[in-house]
């Protein structure tokens, strides 16, 4: 199951460096090989606990929106607690000047986005195996390329074309080799990753008008995404999860499901702090490819040969593209003005030689 992740944010760029400044200069680092297998496994435990709330081999607890909308009530007392104790990952909610024209045009429709994502998301959960929908996630990447460009936010270049298709190849030939397709639950996924491109379009923008760290921007998303979850909660699954919650999750799973979703978030904002885009990127496929083993395994799911040579080239392609985009601004960053500076002296020490 899908649920508040900052880690993906920062993975697909909706969160890069710069936007963590802040937020880094009010945190304590941890260190890399502390921060890196806490994420890791608290991702991957997080997914298989959520199947397994859902899965008939579980609890049998079969609704995805109720679930997302205590995720995001909890979130939203988290956050304001935060708050209340001075935490330094929200201390810059105070500066963030939100009036009504500003939320409206900026915290509402990526409430939206984001209440939308989560839900199909989830429902595909419903649908499909674990592994198949890791595999699919691979295609947020096109899908994001796609809406920047769309947004006027990035350009197309050839280079993002290719790895593009490379990595949308991939996924054609996982989906091949799956068994356990089904249309409704493909379309479903699709639908939540293109709710969640133009949500991580409207996230960056947002980010380069308001200076906030990722946590502090859930502090506005949540209690937004909480109410708007109530019109589809009600609408398509009623007051049925309310009488079963107790009887099949109970208020001790439920409270653990919830904190760790909000550990995870935390987790992710000291990672992306100790560790370079490169490793996150790194870390990052890691945990895919773990989890798709991991949930093949735990669950009994089979995953075709196929499926791992399409896997395989769309994490080659995401790599590649990934790597590359952390190598130029690494060219761009530190290098380039290093050798503008080596070329200035050279051409001074030429000068006072004519001289």
């Amino acid at each position: 199951m899908d649920c508040i992740d900052i880690g993906e944010d920062i993975e697909r760029g909706a969160i890069d460096k710069s936007s963590e400044e802040e937020t880094t200069g009010r945190i304590k680092l941890i260190s890399s090989h502390i921060i890196i297998p806490l994420w890791v496994t608290n991702s991957i435990a997080l997914v298989l606990f959520n199947k397994l709330i859902f899965s008939s081999q579980g609890f049998g607890f079969r609704y995805p929106i109720f679930l997302t909308t205590v995720h995001l009530l909890f979130a939203t007392i988290a956050t304001r607690l935060m708050r209340r104790f001075n935490s330094p990952l929200v201390k810059g909610v105070g500066d963030v000047k939100m009036d009504w024209t500003a939320w409206s045009k900026t915290i509402l429709p990526i409430a939206v986005c984001f209440s939308g994502s989560l839900i199909m998301s989830n429902v595909s959960y419903l649908l499909l195996t674990v592994s198949f929908v890791q595999i699919l996630k691979t295609f947020a990447v096109v899908v994001i390329m796609i809406v920047s460009s769309l947004f006027g936010i990035e350009k197309l270049s050839k280079r993002s074309i290719f790895w593009g298709t490379v990595i949308s190849l991939g996924v054609v030939i996982s989906s091949l080799g799956e068994f356990s397709f089904v249309v409704t639950g493909v379309l479903a996924q699709l639908q939540g990753v293109v709710f969640d491109a133009v949500r991580l379009v409207l996230t960056e923008k947002l980010f380069h008008h308001f200076k906030m760290g990722p946590v502090e921007s859930l502090y506005f998303f949540a209690p937004v995404c909480f109410v708007g979850n109530l019109v589809p909660l009600f609408l398509y699954e009623g007051w049925q999860p309310f009488f079963q919650v107790m009887d099949r999750v109970g208020i001790f799973v439920l409270a653990l499901n919830c904190l760790m979703s909000l550990s995870l978030n935390i987790a992710a904002v000291y990672l992306v702090s100790s560790t370079s885009s490169v490793t996150f990127t790194l870390t990052s496929t890691f945990k895919d490819i773990m989890l798709v083993m991991g949930s093949a395994t735990y669950f009994g799911n089979v995953v075709a040969p196929i499926q791992f040579v399409g896997y395989g080239t769309s994490l080659l392609g995401i790599l590649a593209l990934k790597c590359g985009e952390a190598w130029n601004q690494f060219f761009k960053n530190f290098l380039q003005p290093k050798m503008n500076i080596i070329m200035t002296d050279d051409e001074t020490q030429g000068s006072y030689g004519r001289i």
